[in-house]
Order: structure tokens, then sequence, then C-alpha cells
């Protein structure tokens, strides 16, 4: 049996899991590690000499998997060159699994290389740091290790996604000797299911009312994934609704005629009586942050009376506009084809399906195209010679 037996299951359990991508930093203190995950038969490698390299490549492959990505790097200051990328997998909610190699703590400050205090290194900008144990010997210690990385990667994915750090200090010898076999042990898999939030009848037909009362609403959406069922369902609540549907480059909105995206050209300068015809009265947003300056002023400036922000966990109050005046507890995807159902039926029951008025969402609209026209004439000369 290999000495770091325990090291060679992580990899076993990274594949359970649900994880096949593994990019790798080298080094001699994670081979351990390195040697884990391509000996596996079904974990997919690469290799990347720069750590900071390493951590992008891996953000932009969980965030085009929409699953998480583990990282292995070696010790010392290699794992620093990580923490950009983590921060931004942390503020964007991306599913990152951090391996990161290290020497054992009694090292610590005995002038032996780059020995260094990596425990809780990134600090708040990772959902949790596990600091696994260096010795295997006593039966503890590997239900220790099989339980930290079932539940690293599945906190990593549980709502708000984000990146987990799992701390790994290792001896010599780093490499199993010629005659010593090197595969992975059985591990328990441990499932972690995802809480869904139901929102009561009685909350529905409260958010319906607030709904019924407001003239004007208008959808914000911020940063998010490009996600087709979610472009659909609000292309749906625009042109049978009249909602404004706004975003930006980060909201991964279609630039067409339907998606409100110049505002950062329009919302430039404007006058205080422009202002009011555009401002609504039920503001919905969804997604994390926009970038446009100008349209976050707007909406802090030309508060609505009701804002509802839509996001699946609520262990933090998220306020951008300083208007919020309800949380709502739900995938924005799940609440708005909720929503979208229950306005469209009501409107059948109606029978008012054709005299909603478009008045407000034609205004934002003949706002946005001038400003598209106005932005390919600026590119159109500035091209000229």
């Amino acid at each position: 049996m290999p000495v770091l037996q325990p090291i060679v299951n992580i990899a076993e359990l990274l594949y359970l899991k649900g994880i096949t991508d593994v990019v790798v930093s080298p080094g001699s203190r994670s081979a351990p590690l390195t040697l884990a995950v391509v000996r596996h038969p079904h974990l997919r490698v690469r290799v990347m000499a720069d750590e900071r390299s390493a951590g992008f490549v891996a953000l932009g492959m969980a965030q085009q998997r929409h699953k998480p990505v583990a990282i292995i790097c070696t010790s010392g200051s290699a794992v620093y060159n990580l923490a950009p990328a983590v921060a931004e997998a942390y503020f964007q909610q991306v599913p990152l699994l951090l391996l990161t190699a290290d020497r054992p703590h009694e090292w610590l400050h005995q002038q032996d290389g780059q020995t260094m205090d990596q425990v809780n290194l990134f600090g708040n900008q990772v959902k949790r740091s596990y600091d696994l144990p260096a010795d295997y010997t006593h039966p503890d210690a590997r239900w220790f290790i099989e339980r930290s990385v079932n539940e690293a990667v599945s906190l990593s994915q549980l709502d708000p996604a984000g990146p987990v750090h799992l701390n790994v200090p290792l001896r010599e010898p780093f490499y199993p000797s010629a005659n010593e076999p090197f595969q992975s042990e059985r591990v328990r898999l441990i499932t972690t299911l995802p809480a869904s939030p139901t929102l009561s009848p009685e909350t529905w037909h409260t958010l319906l009312d607030e709904w019924e009362r407001s003239e004007r609403k208008l959808i914000a959406v911020g940063q998010l994934p490009r996600n087709p069922a979610l472009l659909d369902v609000l292309t749906k609540i625009s042109v049978e609704l009249g909602v404004p549907i706004v975003g930006e480059i980060v909201s991964n909105l279609p630039v067409n005629d339907r998606f409100i995206t110049h505002t950062d050209t329009f919302l430039s300068g404007i006058s205080e009586q422009q202002a009011e015809i555009l401002r609504p009265d039920l503001l919905i947003t969804i997604g994390n942050s926009l970038l446009t300056r100008n349209l976050k002023t707007f909406f802090r400036q030309y508060p609505a009376s009701r804002h509802w922000h839509s996001q699946p966990a609520v262990d933090r109050i998220t306020d951008s506009f300083q208007s919020l005046t309800t949380l709502i507890p739900s995938e924005p995807l799940s609440f708005l084809e909720k929503l979208f159902v229950d306005l469209d039926y009501q409107q059948f029951l109606q029978g008012d399906d054709d005299d909603e008025s478009h008045e407000f969402l034609t205004s934002w609209q003949q706002a946005d195209r001038k400003a598209a026209r106005l932005v390919e004439q600026t590119l159109a000369q500035a091209n000229q010679p």
C-alpha cells in the first residue's frame, strides 16, 4: 500500500463527486496529489506551469461547465498566486476546489524553504478552508480526510457557489517505489441534497398584489452565465407583459431590439424629467453585480417604490441600490417562470391579454435604440481615415 494512500483516494472521491477536470501547476511537494489525479482513468488533467494563469483557466472552465474544477499547486508563495482567480470566483459565485500542498506545520518558522502559514490563507474570499492532517496512521485521520473532501466539493456547489480551500500537508517520501501498487481504495461517497425553498400561496398572493399595484415594472439582470431558459422566460415577460429587461455585457443578454443594453450611454447626463419617465414603480433584480456606473447611479437616485431581489441563498441581504423591500429566496429562473405563468393565467382569466399598456417598455426601448445608433455612428467616424 502506498505510504500516502489517503491522498491517492482523494482522486477517486473527486471523480465520484462529479469533478472531471483538474488543473495542475507542478511542484515536488504536490507530487502525490498530481500523481493521484494523473493516474486516475477518468480525470482530465491540464498542466500549467504558472499558478496565476492556472487559476484563471480553471475559473473559465468552471464557468463553462457549471460544475467545480479542481486546482492543484505546490506549497509556499505558489499558493498566493491563485488569489486573484480565487477572489474572482468568490464574487462571481463560481465553484472551484483548491488543493494546495503544504509542509507539515511543525516546520513553520524553521527557515525551511518557503514554509509559510497556509491555513486560511485566502481569508474571507473562500466559502470555507480545511486543513487536512499530515499523518494518516489513525483511522480517524482517514475518516476526517474523506469527510472533508466530501463536504468541500458539495459546499463549492451549494448556493451561493464559490471556491473552497483544502490545505494538504504532505510528508516525504512523495513518490511510491517501483514495486508499490498505486490504486485507490474504496471510498465513501456522501451526497448533500440542495435545499429547495418553496414560497407559500400566501406569499405568492402578496407578490402578485404588489405587481398589480405597480404600473411600471422593470427587471434588471446582473452578472450571470448565459442561460437559454432564462433568456426565454425574460423574452416572454417582456413581450407579453410589457416589461423592460435591462442588463449589460456581464448579464449575457443578447444585443437586440428587445433587451435594453446601452444604458451607460443614454443614462449619462439624463435630465430629471427623462429620469422620472424611466423610473419603475417595481424593480426586480436577479444575478450578481452590475458594472455600468450610470445604471447603478440611476437606480440609486431614482429608486423604485418596491424592489424585489431573487437569489437562491439569503444568508446575506443584497441591497446594491439601497431600495430593497423584498428578498426572495428562490433561484431566479424558477421564480420568473412561475411568476410569468401565474400572471399570464391571471390575464387570461381577466380577458385583458391585449390591453396591457407597453408605454413604459417603449420608453426604455426607444432610448436604447437611440443610444445604439449613436454608438454605431461614433465608431464609424472613428474608423474613417
